[in-house]
């Protein structure tokens, strides 16, 4: 009876210390718990990217599986006045760790002392020598402060039966894309597809209209250029239509055999499919410009710069997810998803557009930076739809002229 009575406290007891350890367990889960909730961000293993890019899902899973303990926070802003928001959170927000640079700003901000060069031999040369080239020379610096993702060439998508119809010379430069406009609007053909909608757009579209003369130095065939542009509404060379489209309800309109040729960036090439490419012969090229005995094509072999910000907390896993961003697999599930060009592979739809793409990135690249360019980063200089509004006719070219320059020039980043 004694023994029982024992074996009874001891189970008592052994509940006892069990019931205590579950407890313990508890209150000690619970105190990490709110010391990781409360852990500076600093200190977290959080990476803040800011972009105005899409980053495709694909990729940030892809990141997240192999490394667990890292989340990706991507802060995406609208390309209009993306700027402005980039230098607030530069200037005020220690927590951004990556961002996303227009190249034609990127000098800007390596002179601010903003970014961090990018040492990783093995990186860089994941990438072709061209565009590693350019950062180069924009920045007049040896060392490469990002990761030059994307090109930004400017492109006439055309009809090849259609061409071939009426004898026309492929669009490969603005006076043979006039004269298929011409010939293609006595046809009551519509000439161009572009989604003069996005002020970009049509800032570029202008920019490659008069970069012959501008490249040159010559004024005086800068202000015809603009003229001619000024005049492709009165000719139908455009119509109404387009003012009211986005890039890719443009491109999917070309694709419809609605117009002979587009304008466009190369992101909407997502929307080609093999059963496109069989059901329509199309060719890209891009837009070259003669100089004495060298060639250049209009656009450039970066569009953005993907970069880490100098006062990152977070450098060395920065540099991480630039070399997962940069590996072939993690390109390919990128073209994949995307149906892109990158600077590291590219997007192959059939061998002869492969090779105008390749054409592109080999040539001298002209990006059109000169007097008459207003960029779309800014909105706050009340000019980036000027080139919308002189090719729909709502001001003359003189008043173009006029208000573009009254601003001095190139805009700058950092103010």
């Amino acid at each position: 009876m004694q023994n029982t009575k024992n074996y009874q406290k001891f189970g008592v007891l052994i509940l006892s210390l069990i019931t205590l350890l579950i407890f313990i367990n508890i209150v000690y889960t619970a105190l990490i718990s709110i010391q990781k909730t409360n852990m500076p961000v600093s200190e977290s293993k959080t990476i803040s990217i800011l972009t105005w890019k899409p980053i495709p899902t694909i990729i940030i899973d892809g990141f997240h599986k192999q490394y667990p303990g890292y989340y990706l926070n991507i802060e995406r802003y609208p390309k209009t006045n993306y700027i402005s928001f980039l230098n607030s959170k530069l200037q005020t927000d220690a927590s951004v760790d990556l961002v996303e640079i227009p190249v034609e700003f990127y000098k800007d901000y390596i002179n601010s002392d903003f970014l961090t060069p990018v040492t990783d031999i093995s990186m860089l040369s994941r990438f072709w020598n061209e565009p590693v080239d350019f950062l180069k020379s924009v920045s007049g610096t040896k060392e490469i402060y990002g990761i030059p993702y994307q090109s930004d060439f400017q492109e006439f998508w055309y009809n090849q039966a259609i061409f071939e119809k009426y004898d026309l010379d492929p669009p490969n430069n603005i006076p043979n894309f006039y004269k298929a406009c011409e010939v293609l609007s006595q046809a009551n053909i519509p000439p161009l597809a572009i989604g003069l909608s996005d002020c970009r757009t049509a800032q570029n579209f202008l920019s490659a209209l008069i970069s012959e003369p501008a490249l040159k130095g010559t004024s005086a065939d800068e202000k015809t250029s603009i003229i001619n542009a000024y005049q492709m509404l009165h000719k139908n060379y455009l119509n109404d239509t387009l003012f009211s489209m986005s890039n890719e309800q443009a491109f999917a309109a070309f694709l419809d055999s609605s117009y002979a040729m587009a304008f466009t960036s190369e992101d909407v090439t997502s929307q080609l499919s093999d059963s496109i490419m069989q059901k329509i012969d199309i060719q890209v090229t891009g837009i070259y410009i003669q100089n004495e005995d060298q060639t250049y094509v209009m656009g450039s072999p970066v569009d953005s710069v993907l970069c880490i910000s100098s006062h990152s907390s977070n450098q060395d896993m920065c540099l991480e997810f630039l070399d997962y961003y940069t590996r072939y697999d993690t390109v390919k599930s990128y073209i994949d998803e995307t149906k892109s060009t990158t600077n590291i592979q590219e997007y192959t739809i059939n061998s002869s557009i492969s090779k105008e793409w390749e054409q592109m990135r080999l040539s001298i690249p002209y990006p059109g930076w000169n007097n008459y360019h207003v960029s779309s980063f800014h909105s706050d200089n009340g000019k980036e739809t000027l080139a919308q509004k002189l090719l729909c006719n709502i001001i003359t070219p003189d008043e173009y002229i006029q208000q573009i320059q009254s601003g001095g020039g190139r805009n700058e980043a950092i103010r």
